[in-house]
């Protein structure tokens, strides 16, 4: 799947989402909802990832549009609440124990150590930037990355890499499980 079709279709999905925040913007969060099928159709039909189109385009809405993404933030978190079990399910029944028990050791040692080193680092940044207690005691949470883009990436290198792709989906499926129940 290239990359570069993907970020051109990625900003043309973003295109169409400014418009439609600039002159139509009500019902938002349907909209949502139909400019995700689009994504993943039109991706699907054009052979490019939908969640690089899906990136894209956010970003595109975010940083180059005349119009802010608020009201579109507001409409994802009004149609998240379904979505997010469903996700985790299949994320979940994907997990193979097998490949997970004879891993364990990787996946509690990966995210320790980036755990360790985030916060090294972000004590290092506030240390020299002197900014409030408050935040260098808090800035380096975050870092901690957010589960629902990294579960989809995992599945991404499942499909693309079949020989150690799945390996790899079952270690980072662990660690996001660890991130969430130490968060």
């Amino acid at each position: 799947r290239e990359p570069a079709g993907s970020v051109l279709v990625g900003i043309g999905f973003g295109l169409g989402i400014s418009a439609f925040l600039r002159y139509v913007a009500r019902d938002t969060a349907v909209f949502v909802l139909v400019a995700c099928f689009a994504i993943a159709r039109v991706s699907s039909a054009l052979h490019v990832e939908a969640l690089l189109v899906a990136l894209t385009a956010g970003i595109w809405v975010e940083n180059f549009s005349s119009t802010r993404g608020e009201a579109l933030i507001k409409g994802i978190e009004r149609v998240s609440l379904p979505v997010y079990p469903l996700f985790f399910a299949a994320a979940g029944a994907k997990v193979n124990l097998t490949v997970l028990a004879a891993l364990w050791p990787l996946a509690l040692m990966i995210p320790s150590v980036r755990a360790v080193c985030i916060w090294v680092g972000t004590s290092i940044g506030t240390r020299l930037s002197r900014v409030e207690p408050e935040v260098k005691r808090y800035a380096w949470l975050g870092f901690i990355s957010q589960a629902g883009v990294t579960l989809a990436l995992s599945t991404i290198v499942a499909r693309s890499f079949p020989d150690w792709g799945p390996d790899a989906q079952a270690v980072i499926i662990a660690m996001i499980a660890i991130h969430e129940l130490v968060g």
